[in-house]
């Protein structure tokens, strides 16, 4: 990965976003979940970044994901992100929280934030399990949010969660409706399986979006997402699930041992911490 922390300031963040995939190559993106989280993501020399909306909504709240934060809670951290670094950042954006004028609202508040693209997905608002809007209420969300940009760069991804109730020949139908309808990519979720991400590649055009979560995804290297032809990888929770594990073991040591003292060298340093810090918002 090349260092990526300077950037033509003057290109719109969704142009940048852009170039970074159609370089004939998987872009791959980290899930981040909050401005330190991408800080970091950043020093690790990525390109672009992935709010997730599961790694926001546990980080901010402690809550699952289950569409409980609100649109200003997730923008409000989205422009913390986007204020901590200088690479683009395509963002979570759920349902859109609410009706149509709900949709172009969120579209034109991410805009603001200085993020580069979102991800729409068809669940109902309020969500309800896994439940989908019909076909023709899928499309009439994603339209409202095409109409609503005002920077035409600024990336729009169709997600589907057709996969977990209707199986995935719904999900190809609706990937195939949310190309008709303009959108810049797709994302189906819930694939794990090699097949499955084919028949996806097969059935569109466009960019399309593959989320890896490990354990679950059978598929799970960018070589492998190279040649299947996928333009953007994410690895949604994969640091959220890492610091659960390595600061919920800390924490336990910390309260049985009253002291850390053999987990010194699995600290930063004050110095080093202090200029990561200094560094994001120099």
């Amino acid at each position: 990965m090349s260092t990526p922390d300077v950037q033509d300031g003057n290109r719109p963040p969704g142009d940048r976003l852009r170039s970074l995939f159609g370089a004939g190559r998987p872009l791959l993106l980290p899930g981040v979940f909050d401005a330190l989280s991408a800080r970091l993501a950043v020093v690790a020399g990525f390109e672009a970044l992935y709010m997730s909306g599961f790694g926001v909504s546990a980080s901010r709240a402690a809550l699952p994901d289950t569409g409980l934060l609100t649109m200003t809670e997730m923008v409000d951290e989205a422009t913390a992100i986007v204020d901590a670094t200088s690479v683009p950042l395509l963002a979570d954006a759920d349902t859109g929280y609410g009706g149509l004028a709900s949709v172009a609202r969120a579209i034109r508040r991410y805009e603001q934030a200085g993020v580069a693209g979102v991800h729409l997905e068809d669940t109902v608002w309020p969500r309800e399990g896994t439940h989908v809007l019909s076909r023709e209420g899928m499309v009439e969300r994603v339209e409202a949010a095409l109409a609503a940009r005002r920077d035409a760069s600024f990336l729009i991804v169709g997600r589907t969660d057709a996969y977990d109730t209707l199986g995935l020949d719904e999900a190809i139908s609706r990937a195939r409706l949310l190309e008709a309808a303009g959108v810049d990519a797709v994302f189906v979720h819930s694939l794990t399986r090699r097949t499955e991400f084919a028949r996806l590649r097969d059935a569109t055009e466009l960019p399309l979006l593959a989320n890896v979560v490990e354990g679950l995804t059978e598929v799970d290297e960018l070589s492998a997402f190279a040649e299947l032809g996928y333009e953007l990888v994410i690895f949604s929770i994969t640091a959220l699930r890492r610091a659960v594990r390595a600061t919920l073991g800390l924490y336990r040591e910390l309260a049985e041992f009253g002291h850390v003292r053999g987990r010194h060298d699995d600290l930063a340093s004050l110095e080093e911490t202090l200029s990561l810090l200094e560094a994001a918002h120099a």
